[in-house]
């Protein structure tokens, strides 16, 4: 049976390409290699301003759908990355029976 987590990652611009590696070095850990890695929605894969509105995306914006997502191991390794400032990192979850998206704050998150 599946259980599909969404995860969208929004990180400061500043941010778009050695910290989106760091954040998705956690899939290429052992044991995480049914999941891959989160994509950005700038990603050369897709078509070049593929989202709405007359701009380019202003953010870095990395998603996924994950099946049987391990969501602290995820938030733990967010944790310990140097991002300088956490307030640049905004983690969105919603789980497969959720009505509506949840915004993690991984600087107050602690492990249950």
């Amino acid at each position: 049976m599946s259980w599909v987590t969404n995860v969208i990652l929004c990180l400061s611009p500043d941010y778009k390409g050695r910290m989106s590696e760091q954040a998705n070095a956690f899939f290429a850990r052992e044991g995480m290699q049914n999941h891959p890695p989160l994509v950005s929605v700038d990603d050369e894969r897709l078509p070049r301003a593929w989202y709405g509105g007359t701009k380019m995306l202003e953010v870095t914006i990395l998603i996924g759908a994950l099946n049987h997502f391990p969501l602290q191991a995820f938030i733990k390794h967010l944790q310990s990355i140097e991002w300088g400032e956490m307030e640049v990192v905004q983690l969105f979850i919603k789980d497969q029976e959720d009505t509506e998206f949840r915004l993690i704050d991984i600087s107050k998150w602690e492990a249950d």
